[in-house]
């Protein structure tokens, strides 16, 4: 019960972020603002989560998920409620800013309670991305046909009605049910030490780099795929279906995805999936065929949607639980950092090259990425075959082992 509540608040805030990203750069562009300071507008709810993401994460180490969960929740609420008191450009900043920081504190707290709920880890964490994976699916499906038909109030109220149920969930959960399954890791771990000497382990860091690319990756597709297929001619409508699907393959790929890890191995799969998600990158670029981008940005998501969870994981196996707040929030801020730079110099680069400079720049940084980030298959977690929808919470903690070469 503790795990369905936890996987039915994380869509739901999903639902709320997903719906609204996709339609800020749309809405943006409708008013007049100009291409460069669209790609400011979009980094600017990255800003804050990047320089406060490794502190955030002490934070939820220390003071606890709920309450975390329950100040990430509110912002969230607030974000989506200021734009419908005024539509201008500096509240449109703000809420972005709120949006970031707030989003932060919730991914961190819910990621941290279900990665130590009692259970096989890589089960747990792929429920949690399907979860999300259902959140980024219906969101942009949604407000894509409210924007379309009811306008831009209408899509960030019905997002600010969503946060608003998952908050009233959170509170539902008692204290220790934030708490279920922290004390049970107890194994020793390779990576401790301060913040800097984590991340001085080699292959810690490239599985948060990989983590990074993919996901701010992701954030350019949300960014700037709707401006694309607005210049093709699709409609807003046409674009959140296409949106919808990628994230319906991301969240196919995750029921298959403990077979592939056990069949290939966690570091093998990481980097592919990053290699192959740069190639649809490319393909973009060079299609104008609504049906053959909808396949493109399709194969796409499966392979950004299996870069996260896994990365996730290997962080989580690689720390102590104590520390499982503050690797993620390392992570976060990696990922933010990225996404916050990146619309930036591909907003301006778009506005003198065109948006198919964004897809094919991208594309070739992913490839160089994967290839320059490889992990040995010899140095990860093998954890027991089972079978990843089955989920219940009385499995016991299982034993893991480490194959490390010395």
């Amino acid at each position: 019960m503790i795990l369905f509540t936890l996987l039915v608040m994380n869509a739901l805030y999903g639902f709320g972020m997903f719906s609204t990203r996709p339609i800020i750069p749309i809405y943006a562009e409708s008013i007049g603002i100009p291409f460069a300071l669209i790609g400011l507008l979009v980094s600017s709810y990255s800003f804050l989560s990047m320089l406060m993401a490794v502190r955030a994460g002490r934070w939820v180490d220390r003071v606890g998920s709920k309450r975390m969960v329950f100040l990430g929740g509110s912002g969230l609420l607030l974000a989506f409620l200021l734009p419908l008191f005024s539509f201008r450009l500096p509240l449109l900043f703000l809420s972005q800013l709120i949006f970031g920081f707030s989003q932060l504190l919730v991914i961190l707290s819910i990621q941290k309670t279900v990665g130590n709920l009692p259970g096989n880890r890589d089960k747990l964490i792929t429920a949690h991305s399907l979860s999300a994976a259902f959140g980024d699916m219906l969101g942009p499906l949604v407000s894509g046909f409210t924007f379309a038909h009811y306008g831009f109030g209408f899509s960030f109220g019905l997002a600010a009605a969503t946060t608003l149920a998952a908050l009233i969930l959170g509170c539902l959960l008692k204290s220790h049910h934030w708490r279920v399954g922290a004390s049970n890791m107890q194994e020793a771990y390779p990576y401790s030490g301060s913040t800097w000497t984590l991340l001085k382990h080699v292959n810690l860091r490239k599985s948060l780099i990989i983590s990074g690319v993919g996901l701010y990756s992701k954030e350019l597709i949300v960014a700037y795929f709707p401006l694309y297929g607005m210049k093709i001619g699709m409609s807003v409508s046409e674009i959140g279906i296409i949106l919808s699907i990628s994230a319906m393959m991301t969240i196919a790929v995750r029921f298959i995805q403990y077979q592939i890890v056990q069949k290939f191995g966690r570091t093998q799969v990481m980097t592919a999936a990053l290699f192959f998600s740069a190639v649809a990158f490319l393909l973009i670029a060079w299609t104008q065929i609504p049906v053959i981008l909808a396949i493109i940005i399709a194969l796409m998501g499966a392979g950004l949607g299996i870069v996260q969870p896994l990365s996730i994981v290997y962080a989580l196996n690689y720390t102590s639980a104590d520390r499982h707040g503050e690797v993620l929030g390392i992570r976060l801020s990696i990922n933010r950092i990225l996404q916050f730079a990146a619309p930036i110099i591909f907003g301006g680069a778009g506005g003198y090259f065109g948006l198919q400079f964004i897809f094919v720049a991208n594309g070739i940084i992913m490839m160089t990425g994967a290839y320059f980030t490889r992990i040995p298959p010899s140095v990860e977690h093998t954890l027991p075959a089972e079978d990843p929808l089955h989920l219940s919470s009385d499995e016991g903690t299982e034993s893991q082992t480490v194959r490390r070469s010395v």
